[in-house]
């Protein structure tokens, strides 16, 4: 799970934007299969460590069904940048399907933009639910100031 709590908005922009992660993958079953398949086989995921560091990047499943439940864990910036590393590259497979992930997803009928006040805090599963925001502008004296919380239920 992961929550963000509020402590100060931006000037402009900067909503945030949630998707629901099971509806995008029913897309591409429906209009994509062999793109919905891929997703069960590991992707490499950049770490987005500092410059140095032991492990740059990692392999991970995006998707997983247990016969009741799709879980997701769907990052496809991450997926996308893991190509900054020397030797890294993803497979035009892979490309296309992130391309339409994020293309989907941004369907203004696919997701919902909530601007948060401060005091706000928003609660949503990782497993089931994507997470974004909209770009925005800071007021220099008072800057956008979200604190981010992950939680696992297990």
């Amino acid at each position: 799970m992961v929550g963000l709590l509020c402590l100060s908005t931006s000037a402009q922009g900067g909503a945030s934007r949630l998707v629901s992660s099971v509806t995008v993958f029913n897309h591409l079953l429906t209009t994509r299969p062999e793109l919905a398949r891929r997703l069960f086989e590991p992707l490499p995921l950049d770490a987005r460590r500092p410059a140095g560091a032991s492990t740059q990047y990692t392999s991970v499943q995006p998707c997983a069904f247990d016969g009741a439940r799709l879980r997701t864990f769907m990052h496809v910036d991450y997926f996308s940048s893991v190509e900054r590393h020397p030797g890294v590259t993803l497979d035009p497979v892979v490309r296309e399907l992130l391309d339409e992930w994020e293309a989907f997803a941004e369907q203004p009928d696919v997701h919902l933009d909530m601007q948060l006040s401060p005091g706000d805090v928003q609660l949503v599963s990782n497993h089931t639910v994507v997470h974004a925001r909209t770009s925005y502008v800071d007021d220099r004296s008072s800057p956008r100031h979200l604190l981010r919380l992950w939680l696992s239920l297990a």
